[in-house]
């Protein structure tokens, strides 16, 4: 219970200062002025293919040659 108050306690905190950052003019006209920052379509496209389909198979690959070492020095070391 005691800590379940804590916590609570922390993102009442949380919220606040998000509620004052968003709501204050000195804040909201910083946020106005910094830039955004614009992806094209086929980058965006890209990278996703990137992180759906090349990554898992390289991560797949390396993972293979690490285990085929590790198989191979530990074959050497067992004579």
């Amino acid at each position: 219970m005691k800590k379940a108050l804590i916590l609570l306690a922390i993102f009442t905190g949380i919220g606040l200062i998000s509620a004052y950052v968003v709501f204050n003019p000195v804040f909201s006209k910083k946020m106005k002025t910094v830039p955004t920052i614009a992806v094209s379509r086929d980058r965006l496209y890209n990278d996703v293919q990137y992180l759906t389909r090349i990554e898992p198979a390289r991560q797949a690959f390396n993972q293979a040659g690490i285990e085929l070492a590790a198989t191979y020095i530990y074959q050497e070391f067992k004579k």
